[in-house]
């Protein structure tokens, strides 16, 4: 199979920050990602307070507190000592739309966020700026815990592994060819991670394995080995011989994944998302949006309009 090159459809990275010291913990996976792809390098800032005057500002033409200058110098820094230029731009509105607007209007190609947890209820319901921004925009987000401690001493993050997720769907193979090309650019592992969730009335054993007075263990053996047959018939059709399987079996797919991430020490998360709008988003959440809430690692977070590049396999050799 030959992969999309993604060195060609990823040239501009939108780093979207409010200028805080955990928005700069995603700046070195943003240095990072745009000296593999060869890309250039936006900060986009929103400013809710701002007056009209400033919208879309030039990094020159904004004058701001002391304060407010410093963060920014600091900002940009964070790229200049990789040697990655990045501009700033200052936009006004609220976060979740402005960003969206933003970024469709200037071509970004691939945002950048850190994430902050504030408690499931909050997040559950309402939603970060993060969250929220997933569901807008059509291109793929990297999400970065605002904890992450990538670039700490200096040096820029490397992706050895990425933990790709699917579903086993026809459309989950747009996200397996995806997550393929992604580690095509940065040299990376792969290990393609699938979830057989079981019902929540089924009580799991700490291996994994039906206890007493669950399903029963021939029952579990049958689903296990199916989903195990798909899972490699769909690495055979790929045709790439550098991903691995694993199947895991949960009640909470989005744990799972999160939990396999953490085990196997992967560098990334890769995961498709359907793109679903409206109450049933507001209230559950996909799969895609759940791990990026939760997990540790960076995750890439992949909308539906991006896949669309990956919708058919070139069969040549």
């Amino acid at each position: 199979m030959n992969n999309v090159d993604l060195r060609k459809r990823i040239k501009h990275i939108v780093v979207a920050t409010n200028l805080s010291d955990g928005a700069r913990r995603a700046h070195a996976h943003a240095a990072a990602l745009a000296k593999a792809f060869g890309a250039t390098v936006t900060l986009l800032h929103v400013d809710e307070f701002a007056s009209s005057r400033l919208h879309a500002v030039e990094t020159a033409d904004y004058q701001k507190p002391s304060v407010q200058e410093g963060r920014i110098r600091e900002a940009l820094a964070d790229f200049e000592r990789h040697g990655v230029d990045a501009a700033l731009k200052i936009v006004e509105g609220l976060p979740k739309a402005a960003i969206n607007r933003w970024v469709r209007a200037n071509g970004g190609d691939l945002v950048v966020m850190t994430k902050r947890n504030r408690g499931p209820l909050k997040e559950l319901v309402l939603g970060s700026t993060t969250q929220r921004v997933l569901r807008l925009v059509s291109s793929p987000a990297l999400v970065v815990h605002e904890e992450d401690d990538a670039g700490s001493d200096g040096s820029l993050p490397s992706y050895r592994s990425i933990m790709a997720a699917t579903d086993l769907s026809d459309n989950a193979d747009r996200g397996i060819r995806a997550a393929l090309s992604f580690a095509d650019v940065t040299g990376s592992e792969v290990t393609l991670v699938h979830v057989l969730r079981m019902p929540r009335m089924v009580p799991l054993g700490a291996s994994g394995a039906a206890s007493a007075g669950g399903m029963p263990h021939q029952n579990l053996r049958v689903y296990r080995s199916t989903a195990e047959a798909q899972l490699s018939k769909k690495l055979r059709e790929l045709g790439d011989v550098r991903a691995k399987p694993l199947l895991l079996i949960d009640t909470n797919a989005g744990e799972a994944i999160c939990g396999a991430a953490d085990t196997e020490r992967a560098d990334l998360i890769a995961i498709p998302t359907l793109g679903r709008t409206g109450l049933r988003q507001i209230l559950l959440g996909s799969t895609a949006e759940r791990v990026a809430r939760i997990a540790t690692k960076p995750v890439l977070v992949m909308p539906r309009p991006f896949l669309e590049h990956f919708a058919t396999i070139d069969t040549e050799t």
